[in-house]
């Protein structure tokens, strides 16, 4: 920002309290003339001192109006140890005239988000500048006289001021020459013909300052009559386009950029396509309000509003209806948005539209979706479509609130690519979660359902980055060892060996990274098989049955060298039938690291997937955590493992992706008699041992495989 600006400060403190329900009433007045001048400057405080900002993501600043409107607001962090937040009422909402409330929220980068306190301040007319709501006074009688005037002149002499000109001097003549005017008091004729210039200036005036209507320029919008000539020159034409209720029918209705259009009443645009499939575009730095785009074709492939390679729009109390293309494989939509960004959908309501209401594709980012709706059943939610189509342009910071979703579908590209990035669900009801990859964080929101790929013959299940915060209720760790610490190739252990080709020491190991002690499986020296089931509640296999669904986590990172294939696939699930008899063409695979073709270390991250239960020959199922799907160099560092049943009809569980006990002492199924055979301990950590259903503690006496134990007794 320059430092030379001048600003109307207002500067307050603001302490963070839960039992801090009150508004301060900050006495500021903004005018309609104070553009980029009124600043509003906050130090947050938390019990008297700086609540620190370091590790807050983003700081929001939401005005809210009359009526439902409102505007989220990105706040300047000025000072981020004193907690010192600015500011400045944005110019786009100085015709608003009355009190504004407005709302301080924090949005912390380890998922905690909070609300620090409320304001309000006044908007109020200038003398300098006659602003007011356009809503409100677009059709002032003033302004409609003029109208009227203007169009019985223009009946009369050409609308060209050249022509019109002439034409007066043509009924001056005939005035001189027949002696009709002859008193002092009828004035000159140069003053008729100046007020004739002066009317048309204030039609231009009025032009640019409140909207140009469409009518003006032919539009009747009865519904019957093709109002494309019109509809494009008042867009040609006009910065500010005001359409009254009715129903246009427009052949393909494009916008072009730095265009505010606004619907007065009930506005039907009715659009059919002239030769290309795109019904409708909009271009850069747009507003619309309150237009119902209403598509005519009942079949037709690309059917959409087309939003694609643009920035800045805004569409608010808009309506998306009717955009159809039925099949097996429906390409249409209600609104499109490609490889754009800062795109605002308010208040907007979607139906019929046959693939999905809003498709967000790839390299999209700051997509803004708040309060939209179904438009016909507010019961039955619309469908949000989240569809990076290519590798390279990641689609990130979408934001998806107050919304009912009838299914919301979130995709990964391919399993060694990351192609969305911080999509925030908050305060929305799923009706249908069709997971699909995709990383999401919920907030105060809820999953009435979820849809996962069929189990089939090597079916790949991507993991996501998931943050559920209450939004499904999920069981407890039905692995008995979440940390997968306790193995043993022949032994009783809660993790036993599924496949190994190699020898135990070079193939798993325990290690020490950053505080956290992780499991290697696998080994860059050499290609190989190395395969440990996970020991459950109900033994090695889990007892499911039809419909059953489990949400599957794995934490930690990998490495593999150049010639590893298949380097994401790192867990395997396995299905057998009621007598321990493998299914059938019936095994999937979860890549559960995203480690691209290019990389040969990933990311240390938390990845859930889901899995539902959809043959009903299975009723058991067996996790094996693997280095790779076939042969491979790859190697999988392990921090924590997670099996948890996802719970309706009411049951209780932990209601969200579980936490692992990385800390918690090694606890062992039984005594390792030949260690070389169990998994490497440290010098010094404690073991409890679960021998005839008492703990048995014991410490290393030094690092390795080969140790000696130190038993210090029961463990009562």
């Amino acid at each position: 920002m320059n430092e030379n600006m001048i600003f109307k400060d207002h500067v307050s403190v603001m302490n963070v309290d839960i039992h801090n329900d009150e508004i301060e009433s900050t006495k500021a007045v903004v005018r309609s003339f104070d553009y980029d001048t009124g600043k509003f400057t906050y130090k947050l405080t938390k019990d008297g001192v700086p609540l620190s900002l370091s590790g807050a993501s983003k700081v929001n600043v939401t005005l809210m109006f009359g009526g439902d409107a409102k505007a989220i607001l990105d706040a300047t962090t000025v000072d981020s140890i004193e907690s010192i937040i600015s500011f400045v009422y944005p110019e786009q909402f100085l015709s608003y005239s009355g009190q504004v409330l407005g709302e301080v929220s924090i949005q912390y980068s380890n998922g905690q988000s909070l609300v620090a306190g409320y304001f309000s301040l006044v908007v109020k007319g200038a003398n300098i500048d006659d602003q007011t709501d356009l809503k409100q006074r677009i059709y002032v009688e003033r302004f409609e006289d003029l109208e009227s005037m203007i169009t019985k002149q223009a009946k009369e002499v050409d609308v060209k001021v050249g022509d019109m000109t002439g034409k007066v001097t043509e009924i001056e003549k005939k005035i001189e020459e027949n002696d009709l005017v002859t008193k002092p008091e009828a004035g000159k004729l140069e003053d008729f013909r100046e007020q004739d210039f002066s009317i048309i200036e204030k039609l231009k005036n009025e032009s640019i300052e409140r909207g140009a209507n469409i009518k003006w320029y032919g539009a009747l919008g009865d519904g019957k009559t093709d109002d494309s000539n019109a509809f494009n020159e008042v867009m040609k034409m006009n910065d500010v386009v005001v359409i009254p209720s009715g129903i246009y029918h427009i052949k393909q209705a494009h916008i072009p950029k730095n265009k505010t259009i606004i619907g007065i009443g009930k506005v039907v645009l009715n659009l059919s396509k002239v030769s290309q499939p795109v019904l409708g575009g909009i271009q850069d730095n747009v507003t619309v309000h309150n237009i119902i785009f209403n598509s005519l074709e009942e079949n037709l492939e690309w059917n959409r509003i087309d939003i694609t390679n643009k920035k800045h729009i805004t569409l608010v109390d808009c309506s998306f209806v009717g955009f159809r293309h039925p099949g097996l494989m429906p390409n249409s939509w209600g609104v499109y948005i490609d490889k754009s960004k800062f795109i605002n959908l308010i208040r907007c309501g979607f139906d019929d539209n046959t693939q999905s209401d809003i498709t967000i594709v790839e390299g999209c980012s700051h997509i803004n979706i708040d309060s939209c709706f179904n438009y016909y059943d507010i019961e039955k939610g619309i469908h949000i479509n989240i569809e990076p189509n290519a590798s390279d342009k990641i689609t990130e910071n979408v934001s998806i609130r107050n919304t009912k979703m009838s299914k919301y579908t979130c995709w990964e590209y391919q399993f060694t690519f990351q192609s969305t990035k911080n999509i925030l669900v908050e305060n929305c009801e799923i009706l249908k979660y069709n997971f699909f990859g995709g990383d999401t964080t919920f907030i105060n929101s809820i999953i009435r359902s979820i849809i996962t790929k069929k189990i089939a013959k090597d079916t790949i299940l991507f993991g996501a980055r998931i943050k559920m915060n209450g939004a499904l209720n999920l069981s407890s760790n039905l692995i008995l060892d979440d940390t997968a610490s306790d193995f043993s190739l022949n032994k009783p252990a809660r993790w036993g060996m599924q496949y190994f080709d190699g020898s135990l020491k070079s193939s798993i190991n325990r290690i020490k990274e950053n505080g956290k002690t992780l499991i290697r499986l696998g080994d860059l020296s050499r290609a190989g098989s190395y395969r440990m089931r996970a020991e459950t509640v109900t033994g090695d296999n889990l007892n499911v049955k039809l419909g059953d669904q489990f949400a599957i986590t794995l934490e930690g990172y990998s490495k593999r060298d150049e010639k590893t294939n298949w380097p994401s696939i790192y867990c395997q699930l396995a299905f057998y039938d009621v007598n321990d008899l493998a299914i059938p063409d019936s095994t999937v695979w979860v890549s559960m690291q995203r480690l691209s073709k290019l990389d040969t270390v990933s990311d240390f991250s938390k990845m859930t997937t889901f899995v539902t239960i959809t043959d009903e020959r299975i009723k058991k199922m067996r996790l094996i955590l693997t280095n790779g799907k076939d042969f491979s160099n790859g190697e999988l560092y392990i921090s924590g493992v997670s099996l948890q049943q996802v719970l309706w009809d009411g049951k209780y569980g932990n209601s969200d992706i579980s936490e692992f006990s990385h800390n918690n002492p090694l606890t062992l199924k039984t005594m390792p008699t030949n260690t070389s055979n169990h998994i490497n301990f440290f010098k010094g950590e404690k073991v409890y041992v679960l021998e005839d259903d008492m703990y048995v503690g014991a410490i290393p006496q030094e690092s390795g495989h080969n140790v000696n134990f130190k038993k210090f007794g029961k463990i009562e």
